[in-house]
């Protein structure tokens, strides 16, 4: 069923006083998912929100074109080859990948991984 994109945003909107929560307009964003090539056929913007290619949602960043970015991780990547320059041995590094990189990719699987089908 195709359902306008303002009249979807009315319904969200509708959804959130009935349950006595406030939409920030100022801070929603509007995103659309899309395959690269399929970009020229954006539907139109809601009027007062922000077109966006990439959104930071609790810590991950999901891109225009179904990827997401735990950001955090790459420099965190910049960390364990600091320490690696240092000398630190193997052991400590493996460790400390679990705690620092692994722990966050464990974290936004859950909630995100589902992105990775749709690539």
């Amino acid at each position: 069923m195709d359902v306008e994109l303002s009249a979807e945003f009315e319904n969200i909107l509708k959804w959130a006083t009935d349950n006595y929560m406030i939409v920030n307009v100022s801070k929603t964003k509007d995103i659309v998912f899309h395959r690269p090539s399929a970009y020229s056929l954006l539907p139109p913007v809601l009027t007062g929100i922000e077109l966006v290619v990439s959104a930071k949602l609790l810590g991950v960043t999901f891109c225009h074109n179904l990827k997401f970015i735990i950001t955090i991780c790459s420099q965190r990547c910049y960390l364990l080859k600091c320490l690696k320059g240092q000398g630190l041995p193997a052991k400590e590094l493996n460790t400390v990948f679990y705690a620092l990189i692994v722990s966050q990719i464990l974290y936004a699987l859950p909630a995100w991984g589902v992105f990775s089908l749709l690539i």
